[in-house]
């Protein structure tokens, strides 16, 4: 009887600990799914296996255009980088300024996003994400751009099979 006590106990406890771990996987999937959505004043770097798209802010800070007069030259800035991995591997990256002063590192696990608070000097501070491991070229961040991908896709390019 003590025996059937114990298995019935082992088995809330399995039931249980599967259930955390799926709720957890499921809400780490939400996140990366729903990044777009939920932090629209942030850059959101999205990194692929063959190439790299970028979403930037409209406003260099909440509310404010990056084209505001009233907005100081020298006011220092909060911002956000969401790093979004969509390849098999891990993503270390190093955000840094034009100067190569480093802001902060990133450590994003395959498949997942991972959000950064930056505290820049300025609204002029050029800002630089290059992935590290897997090793890929550094990305320019610009405020008030529309998406954009490196390296860019060209359609109107013909493929060396097609006549010239």
């Amino acid at each position: 009887m003590a025996k059937n006590i114990y298995k019935v106990i082992f088995l809330i406890i399995v039931i249980a600990l599967l259930s955390m771990s799926l709720s957890m996987s499921m809400s780490m999937n939400a996140f990366s799914m729903t990044a777009t959505k939920e932090y629209t004043g942030s850059f959101i770097v999205t990194i692929y296996d063959q190439y790299i798209q970028v979403v930037s802010p409209s406003s260099t800070s909440a509310g404010v255009s990056a084209s505001t007069p009233a907005l100081a030259e020298n006011a220092a800035l909060s911002i956000s980088v969401i790093a979004d991995n969509k390849t098999l591997s891990k993503l270390l990256a190093k955000i840094e300024t034009e100067d190569k002063k480093t802001i902060a590192y990133l450590n994003v696990p395959a498949q997942s996003a991972k959000k950064t608070d930056l505290k820049i000097a300025n609204k002029n501070t050029k800002i630089i994400f290059t992935p590290l491991a897997p090793a890929f070229q550094e990305v320019k961040l610009i405020f008030g751009s529309i998406p954009y991908e490196i390296p860019a896709r060209n359609t109107n390019t013909k493929s060396n099979s097609e006549p010239k």
